[in-house]
């Protein structure tokens, strides 16, 4: 459903109707506007956010290219994919690639590669961070980086059922739509983000529920496991003409 917005004329009190534009129909360019808006502004993507580097590149083996590299206030690593259009992009795909490659990153090199985005010291970048973080010592990172999708529109039902589908496996995986309004009779725009996946009014709802639902797909599969392993130990002593029969709890990993 397309939403509007209304500017009352301070002349006639008539609201006037602000209608949404696309990035390419108004000549938003992706790294040149794009990009440089999330990195002065980040939380254009509905949260705090500590820009460390953009346009990241050094993926062994690869000449890919990372749009904007930051770290959440928990201290986790986020990957940050920007599209002018998420439609048929294949943006998912490519932000699970990055945030793959990122997984081994230390904070050693977060530290370098912010120093070296400022201009700055290797000090300077650590004292940044811990002030960023609200802490005194740098934290270990971590080997599960989210990912955030940002376009002008994320009206694609293909990437939108992947990421629902990716979060269902415990992938912190979010859609943020940042949609452009044309102002009337002026050259100016209006930028309206919003959080799309997760829906921000049950985020945490659906955080505690997507968790639960990954902690009892593990715990049903570590049972299969268990009792796989039990039969199997049940057949070969069976083969050695020994009568034998398992007994107990298999998911107590005893028998």
């Amino acid at each position: 459903m397309t939403s509007y917005i209304y500017v009352v004329n301070p002349t006639t009190q008539e609201p006037e109707k602000v209608e949404p534009a696309s990035f390419l129909d108004i000549g938003v360019k992706e790294r040149a506007d794009l990009e440089q808006w999330v990195i002065k502004h980040p939380e254009l993507l509905g949260e705090r956010l500590l820009v460390i580097t953009s346009d990241y590149d050094k993926f062994d083996g690869s000449n890919r290219r990372l749009d904007v590299l930051a770290l959440d206030a928990n201290g986790v690593l986020v990957i940050v994919e920007l599209k002018l259009d998420a439609s048929r992009s294949l943006a998912d795909l490519q932000a699970i690639h990055y945030a793959a490659f990122c997984s081994t990153m230390a904070m050693d090199s977060l530290v370098e590669e912010l120093a070296n985005f400022d201009a700055s010291t290797k000090e300077e970048a650590s004292e940044k961070i811990c002030k960023f973080l609200r802490t005194d010592e740098l934290p270990t990172l971590g080997n599960r980086p989210r990912v955030i999708l940002a376009a002008g529109s994320i009206d694609d039902q293909e990437l939108t059922s992947c990421v629902l589908w990716l979060r269902s496996f415990g992938v912190d995986i979010s859609c943020v739509e940042l949609t452009p309004y044309r102002m009337p009779a002026s050259p100016q725009i209006i930028l309206v983000p919003r959080v799309v996946i997760p829906v921000p009014e049950a985020r945490e709802y659906l955080i505690s529920i997507e968790q639960k639902e990954v902690k009892q797909r593990r715990q049903n599969k570590d049972k299969s496991m268990s009792t796989e392993l039990l039969q199997a130990v049940t057949e070969e002593f069976n083969k050695l003409g020994m009568s034998f029969r398992a007994s107990g709890k298999p998911s107590d990993g005893y028998i």
